[in-house]
């Protein structure tokens, strides 16, 4: 409530402020973004692999309900879930709220979401594969294995490094409902109507956990009427 507060009150103000909209594009980033929290061990201690979609910041852009998007570097980490961005000179990291509609950086677009996970929701950052009557996400996923040292026969200790571990994929429905796609041969569980249709198209096309498989699927559904 303070949020939208905060954002109809600069809305109403626009008119009357010179350069009005860098200043309510300035004010609302601001508010989306927290300090970097201190490095933990895991971060500090030699590693392979990287905990980021790319080591490197890349220029990105944060849309904000409807205004203008605003660019500055950015890379995302993958493995705690965090964009982070190099804004007016600090490093901070975005909180995915409800109020980012998505950020684009390079070929993706990242969207805020509420999602499940576990036995829980958790709310973060997905990547958009396809929109529509029905939406497509993934979810990078990553596990970190910490060093250990030698057991038996081994020449030397086990490096830490932080391994791929497989996509997780969701659909979301038009009541907005996100759900957890476990198997490509399920997914047919998930839905409730077209189902000849969608018979018809796995007897044809066998589906796979993959992205451009479940893209083509969902792609297909949307035509559906």
């Amino acid at each position: 409530m303070k949020n939208l507060f905060f954002i109809l009150t600069h809305i109403i103000f626009i008119p009357f402020i010179s350069n009005s909209q860098s200043l309510v594009s300035d004010q609302l980033v601001t508010e989306q973004l927290i300090k970097m929290p201190s490095r933990t061990d895991v971060l500090d201690s030699d590693f392979d692999g990287s905990p980021y979609l790319d080591d490197s910041f890349q220029l990105g852009t944060i849309f904000i309900g409807d205004h203008p998007g605003v660019t500055c570097p950015m890379r995302y980490d993958i493995y705690q879930d965090v964009m982070e961005v190099k804004y007016k000179g600090r490093l901070m990291q975005i909180i995915p709220s409800e109020l980012i509609r998505f950020i684009s950086i390079n070929k993706d677009r990242l969207v805020p979401k509420k999602y499940p996970m576990g036995s829980g929701m958790i709310q973060g950052l997905l990547f958009e594969l396809d929109t529509g009557k029905i939406n497509l996400y993934k979810k990078r996923n990553l596990e970190f294995e910490p060093w250990r040292a030698a057991r038996a026969q081994e020449s030397g200790p086990k490096k830490a490094r932080f391994k791929d571990m497989l996509d997780s994929y969701f659909i979301e429905f038009p009541n907005q409902k996100i759900v957890l796609i476990e198997k490509a041969k399920d997914i047919t569980l998930l839905f409730h109507d077209h189902r000849k249709e969608i018979d018809e198209y796995l007897v044809k096309n066998k589906l796979k956990m993959k992205d451009e498989k479940l893209i083509e699927f969902i792609r297909f559904y949307n035509t559906l009427q």
